[in-house]
């Protein structure tokens, strides 16, 4: 796996939850927006269809950095369907991982893996989420 793309996936997977929390957050705002081009007078027809109509943007707080997310519930679709698929071993070593943001070597001790099949569940873990993320148009693949 490209190194690039590594840390790509990685620094989706660290973030997921702040993302996610975001998008609920953003769902939940009261403020009602148009969408679309036109103006829906019925306003349970307006929330409906801000309801259906996919987030464009979300912010989190890395630090003092304030990030911007493009179509974030795409990046939550994907790592949802794909925590589907995983094996038990690959969903405790991504949630004790990247989520609880574990160690390396607590994560080894905790699950009982040698260093080996820790680093190749690691790979085999973030080769399987770039491709949900690219399936999801989360990341794109393009020839640089």
């Amino acid at each position: 796996m490209h190194i690039k793309l590594k840390k790509q996936v990685e620094w989706y997977l660290y973030h997921y939850q702040d993302i996610k929390r975001a998008v609920l957050q953003a769902r939940l705002d009261p403020v009602k927006k148009k969408a679309g081009g036109g103006w829906i007078q019925d306003p349970t027809g307006q929330e409906a269809v801000s309801n259906i109509t996919p987030l464009r943007e979300v912010y989190i707080v890395d630090g003092k950095a304030r990030i911007h997310i493009d179509y974030p519930e795409r990046l939550v679709e994907a790592v949802e369907s794909c925590e589907c698929e995983l094996n038990a071993v690959l969903r405790e070593l991504c949630e004790r991982k990247y989520y609880g943001k574990q160690r390396s070597i607590n994560c080894m001790i905790a699950m009982g893996l040698t260093r080996d099949v820790y680093y190749a569940a690691i790979n085999e873990l973030l080769q399987i989420m770039s491709l949900y993320m690219v399936e999801h148009r989360v990341l794109k693949i393009s020839k640089k």
